[in-house]
């Protein structure tokens, strides 16, 4: 408030912190300005009672339809891998003591299988409830995996595993198709190949 010279620095530790910067900001301003005290603290604690009372009921809902007695496509092993989607970054999918492990920005869960291709993180009061559904591409290999973010659906890409550089050597050359068309690999650096024909431009 710069016209009254007064301005309120608030840090907090953690996310369960968050909710006191407004509790104390409010409080501060108040007795600066010599105003009547607001109970801004149990203002806070019923929003937040009503939020985790809402949170609560809209997870349950997470589990309506489960199939019973369903087993994963593939083998666990099958969905390890990152996978990235242009808006919301890097989705983590591991494997530890025989179960998927999800790591998505600064959350890491265990997940639980629930049917056909899901898997579901546990029912967490701070971070809530997350659904992996996990996808095949044409020749049966997992490829996407597909959460519910922002109420929309979010596609996640599996990125390809890095390349021996061993064998990454032993691809680039000349090769030629069935009707005579010569294809050329190339190498980029040490990591990257592209693909030539000729007339066309190259295609990493």
């Amino acid at each position: 408030m710069p016209l009254d010279h007064i301005g309120v620095i608030v840090f907090v530790i953690g996310d369960h912190c968050k909710p006191l910067t407004n509790v104390v900001t409010y409080n501060v301003y108040e007795r600066l300005l010599g105003m009547d005290l607001t109970p801004w603290s149990e203002r806070r604690l019923q929003m937040r009672l009503e939020d985790k009372h809402a949170g609560t009921l809209a997870r349950a809902k997470a589990i309506v339809g489960q199939v019973p007695n369903t087993k994963p496509s593939h083998d666990l092993s099958d969905y390890v891998g990152d996978y990235e989607s242009p808006a919301y970054g890097i989705l983590k999918i591991g494997l530890k003591d025989s179960a998927l492990q999800f790591e998505f920005h600064t959350m890491r869960f265990a997940m639980a299988h629930f049917h056909y291709d899901r898997f579901d993180t546990p029912d967490d009061e701070q971070e809530g409830r997350y659904s992996v559904n996990f996808r095949t591409n044409p020749q049966g290999d997992v490829d996407q995996a597909v959460m519910s973010l922002d109420e929309a659906e979010v596609v996640f890409t599996r990125k390809p595993a890095a390349i021996d550089p061993k064998l990454l050597s032993l691809l680039p050359g000349t090769y030629e198709t069935p009707n005579g068309l010569k294809v050329y690999v190339v190498a980029n650096g040490t990591s990257d190949l592209s693909i030539v024909v000729p007339g066309q431009p190259s295609v990493p």
